[in-house]
């Protein structure tokens, strides 16, 4: 499930990093921004095949957050508009054919690391 999970990270990261350049040109803080998110990604999916068991709970929590950030920012930017910052802050932004899809790799890898957690151990009731 790991190389399933770091597919669709290093995917969500490729299409990140296609939209570098158009949100460098729109303003700097956009491109800045896709270009984290897109080395995140990439490097979070290296990490995942690499990783021994103990410290998996940690990175997947980790994976998770940052890509329910991401999906997060994605729905306030689509309805409400881009907050604070930059020359479109305000401005709702239309969805498209490549952040629809790197949002919903995005959420599938969020389910596949909840899935992929180990279970809990049972606790003993006094």
């Amino acid at each position: 499930m790991r190389l399933t999970i770091a597919l669709c990270s290093l995917a969500a990261a490729a299409i990140h990093f296609i939209v570098v350049q158009e949100h460098l040109e729109e303003w700097w803080g956009y491109g800045w921004f896709f270009l984290g998110l897109g080395a995140y990604q990439g490097l979070y999916a290296v990490g995942l095949t690499a990783l021994k068991p103990r410290g998996y709970f940690g990175y997947a929590f980790s994976g998770m957050v940052v890509n329910l950030l991401a999906i997060a920012l994605y729905i306030i930017t689509r309805t409400s508009g881009i907050p604070l910052f930059g020359p479109a802050a305000g401005e709702v932004e239309p969805v498209g054919f490549l952040d629809l899809t790197s949002t919903v790799l995005e959420f599938l890898l969020v389910v596949l690391l909840v899935g992929s957690l180990p279970p809990r151990p049972e606790r003993g009731h006094d």
